[in-house]
This record gives structure tokens, C-alpha cells and sequence, in this order.
């Protein structure tokens, strides 16, 4: 299926990556389940011990060395494109990559373990369907996306040397990263929800919850940070900021920040430069 590839691996499976005497460079992002057995990786010259209850998550580019597989071991692999990584809460921010870097492997809460193993029989399921059936590509997207936010968890717990992190704080800290990001282009709760396997009404009792605000709220005040920056430090005009900012007119623009702000974009760029000027003339005298 584009994107994803799924692969049970057992002790006894044919890959290049397993038991090879040389480091293997992979040409793909990798996220692997153990369910039973050991192994014993390399991964860019570090040892690791790879275990039940284990889940990893390798970038694509590392240097990679599976020196021993215990009889017993069952894993489960899944191969993920660069589109599908990038969108992975755990890539969105900046920190947790460079944390992956060097700790790549982290042990699942006995919990997440029991709902990662329903996943996986849902998986193999829909492995077996044919991939022209309606739907089926958005039914694997957003059933790896509810997978892999169950497994971040994981790794923000390990990270922050908690047990337990909050399911709702991590869905709300990784809207936020992608806000800043996606805000310009994207202005919709629908498109943030569809981000995390979600409907607008689910997804957003949880930013309210956490928040105190809506994700609309939210939205509407990322908006106006950079309306606001852009007034006060750019020449562009309102109607090529409004054209920036991905309004279908000045008017549109206008009436959102006046909403917003209580000012036009002109007043409240006349009533700063005012203030700005006012605050030198006082440290001047």
C-alpha cells in the first residue's frame, strides 16, 4: 500500500537486515514492534537489546546491524515513506527527532502494549484486503496515525522520565507545533482533527479540555500573531499581507482583524508606529 509496508518477522525470515555481517544503510523509515523473543542490534555503533514489549523507531539514513535473533523472537516491521514520516506527530517537532537519534528504542506501558496488539490484528486484516476497495488507503492512514500517536506516548514518557504522559496534553502540545507551521495554508478544525484520525467534534473537546480555548480560538490567534508581526515589521501592504495570509480579499482580511482586534489592519499599524514614537521621544527626553 503506498506509504506503509507491513511485514511479520520471525527468526527465520529472509531480510537483508537480519543477521547481516555488515551495517545496512536503510533507504526507509522504520518502526518495529517486538512481541516476543530478543535481538540484539547495532544501530549507527550502538548496541541495543531489542525485547518484548519494545517498540523502535529508526530514521531513515542510520546505519543498521541485527547481530542475533533469539529462537523465539516474532516481530512486526513497518516500513513508512518520507511523505507519511513527516507527518508522524513524533516528527513535528524538533526535539523529539534529535531525541530519536540516539534513543531509538523505547519500552512499551503494559497498557499500550494490549491496544498496539489490537492494532496489529487490524493491520494483518487489512492487509488482506484488495487495495482498490473504497477506502482503503484513508482507512490504513488514519489507523497508522491512531498507531503511532498510542506509541509517542512511549517515547515522550521515556523522554521525560514520566510513566504515564496524557493522551490529551500530547495530541494538544503536537497541534500546536503544527499550527505554527500549517496556519497560514490551512485555517480549518477539520484539517487539524484529520491529523490525528479524529472528528471536529472529538478533537476539539480535547484542545477545550486541555486548553480552555477551541481550536478555533487558537487558530484565529496564530493568525493574528502573524498578521501583527507582518504589519509592524514589513513594508508589504495590507493587501499583499492579506494576500500572504491566504485571504480571498483585503476586505475579508479586514473584517477578520477588526474582529479580532478591535482595529483595522491600517488603524492598528498607525496607532503602534504612534506608540513606537512615543516611547522614543520619553527615552530621549
Amino acid at each position: 500500500m503506498p506509504g506503509l509496508q507491513f511485514q511479520n518477522l520471525t527468526s527465520n525470515t529472509s531480510l537483508y537486515s537480519v543477521h547481516s555481517a555488515q551495517s545496512v544503510e536503510l533507504a526507509y523509515n522504520l518502526l518495529a514492534v517486538c512481541f516476543s523473543g530478543m535481538a540484539q542490534v547495532e544501530i549507527n555503533n550502538s548496541q541495543w537489546e531489542f525485547k518484548t514489549m519494545d517498540v523502535a523507531l529508526i530514521l531513515k539514513g542510520s546505519k543498521v546491524k541485527v547481530n542475533k535473533l533469539s529462537d523465539n523472537y516474532y516481530g512486526y516491521l513497518i516500513k513508512v515513506d518520507d511523505i507519511i514520516y513527516q507527518r508522524m506527530s513524533l516528527m513535528r517537532q524538533s526535539t523529539q527527532y534529535k531525541y530519536l537519534q540516539s534513543n531509538p528504542i523505547v519500552a512499551l506501558q503494559p497498557d499500550s502494549y494490549k491496544i498496539i496488539l489490537n492494532f496489529k490484528k487490524l493491520f494483518d486484516l487489512l492487509c488482506q484486503r484488495d487495495e482498490s476497495s473504497l477506502y482503503f488507503h484513508q482507512i490504513v492512514q488514519s489507523l497508522f496515525t491512531s498507531f503511532e500517536l498510542e506509541i509517542s506516548q512511549s517515547f515522550y514518557a521515556n523522554q521525560k522520565g514520566d510513566t504515564v504522559v496524557n493522551k490529551d496534553r500530547l495530541i494538544f502540545t503536537d497541534f500546536m507545533q503544527t499550527l505554527k507551521k500549517e496556519h497560514i495554508k490551512e485555517r480549518t478544525v477539520e484539517f487539524y482533527a484529520s491529523y490525528y484520525a479524529m472528528s471536529r467534534r472529538g478533537f476539539s473537546r480535547i484542545i477545550k479540555e486541555v486548553s480552555g480555548k477551541s481550536p478555533k480560538e487558537l487558530i484565529n490567534e496564530e493568525i493574528i500573531k502573524t498578521a501583527k508581526y507582518l504589519l509592524l515589521n514589513s513594508d508589504l501592504t495590507v493587501l499583499e499581507i492579506s494576500d500572504r495570509l491566504n485571504f480571498a480579499h483585503q476586505s475579508a482580511f479586514g473584517f477578520f482583524f477588526k474582529k479580532e482586534t478591535g482595529y483595522t489592519p491600517i488603524h492598528f499599524r498607525s496607532q503602534a508606529h504612534i506608540n513606537i514614537d512615543k516611547e522614543e521621544i520619553e527615552r530621549a527626553s
